[in-house]
């Protein structure tokens, strides 16, 4: 009878721990996609759920220096599926093609959102869910530009 609990406790221990641990394999950034799809609700962006996207957001509290040097990337970037998101003061002159792929947040939620974007990041975006989410670094902003083009040759 002992030998039988034993086996029950180890056996309720291990289906517990595969449980656990496929539960963690869910979405790495399960809370995170659900604050930044609130947020996206709030913006005039048509996504499609089933797409990928590049969000390149420079908040209004990031570093001006590490927001013009995402902005100079997205200025290069001829993927439609890149969209700035950005409640920075500064007047950022652009194409009107680049325009339609820019949401100027007045409201600075952007700077408020309960996300590790304080700084200006790129949240690599995939089926609906944040995949990755990589701020720059102020010291050396173009480290950030390595992320963004492994993204954009495998992440899609």
């Amino acid at each position: 009878m002992r030998y039988l609990n034993s086996k029950i406790y180890l056996l309720s221990l291990l289906l517990l721990f595969t449980t656990a641990c496929n539960r963690s394999n869910d979405s790495l950034y399960q809370k995170e996609t659900e604050i930044f799809n609130r947020y996206l609700k709030t913006t005039r962006l048509a996504i499609n759920k089933d797409s990928t996207y590049l969000f390149i957001c420079t908040p209004g509290s990031a570093c001006v220096g590490c927001n013009q040097h995402l902005f100079n990337l997205f200025m290069n970037v001829k993927d439609g599926n890149t969209f700035l998101l950005t409640s920075s003061p500064e007047n950022f002159s652009t194409s009107p093609e680049l325009k339609s792929r820019i949401y100027f947040d007045s409201t600075g939620k952007l700077d408020r959102i309960n996300l590790p974007i304080r700084n200006a990041s790129v949240v690599f975006y995939k089926q609906g869910e944040i995949s990755g989410i990589v701020s720059v670094n102020p010291n050396a902003p173009d480290s950030i530009d390595y992320n963004i083009s492994e993204w954009m040759k495998t992440g899609k």
